[in-house]
């Protein structure tokens, strides 16, 4: 293959697992027995999750500290990753392919990598990779391609022949901006960013059962 090596985003491009990012403030909510105000998502959004339990703190009169309840959190979302989140349709496939191609494949992605190993074992997903590699490790998100250059060179390549695939428009910016061939991959959570990513990145795929531009 042209590229030989392959760098993937993990939620929302290998698992299925925005919805459960998105639900996570009225996850922990309803554990708590409050009821969610219908807002819940406008009110969240741009928070930190420190900042997130803050308010609730302060709104529902939780008594526990911040990091108590950040903890909490945490650990509904590694509930879901281990029992209930799925894979992306047809990644499985797709993965045997590349793998029958040679490529060698890594995750580079802005969650804890202790989340994804549970979820990549259950679902048969784990051995295609060589390594995970999270913004935390790294020291920086996705607005900068230090966590693509970093994945890229442990797999031995490079900017010029290893593929990004991703579904978020910051991150497909970088990647693309820094050089990488990427691949837009289409989830429910992109809404209207949908068009703009198609505009950025080198290719698209709305399922990877049709993902014949990477074989191209």
């Amino acid at each position: 293959m042209r590229y030989p090596y392959a760098i993937f985003d993990m939620d929302g491009t290998l698992l299925d697992s925005m919805p459960y990012w998105r639900d996570l403030g009225a996850r922990y909510l309803r554990s708590r027995g409050f009821t969610p105000p219908a807002d819940l998502g406008r009110i969240l959004a741009g928070l930190t999750m420190e900042e997130g339990a803050e308010y609730f703190r302060n709104e529902f009169g939780i008594d526990k500290t911040s990091e108590e309840i950040v903890g909490e959190v945490y650990a509904l979302l590694r509930r879901a990753y281990a029992e209930e989140i799925q894979e992306k349709p047809g990644i499985r496939t797709f993965l045997e392919r590349l793998k029958k191609a040679g490529v060698e494949m890594c995750i580079a992605t802005a969650s804890d990598a202790g989340i994804a190993e549970p979820a990549l074992k259950r679902l048969g997903l784990w051995d295609y990779f060589s390594f995970v590699l999270d913004c935390g490790e790294c020291g920086s998100g996705k607005n900068s391609p230090e966590i693509f250059d970093r994945a890229a060179a442990r797999l031995g390549g490079s900017r010029e022949n290893t593929l990004v695939f991703e579904d978020a428009y910051h991150a497909v910016c970088t990647a693309r901006a820094a050089g990488y061939y990427v691949v837009g991959v289409r989830d429910a959570s992109q809404g209207e960013a949908e068009a703009q990513i198609r505009a950025v990145c080198n290719a698209f795929i709305e399922d990877f059962a049709g993902a014949e531009c990477v074989w191209e």
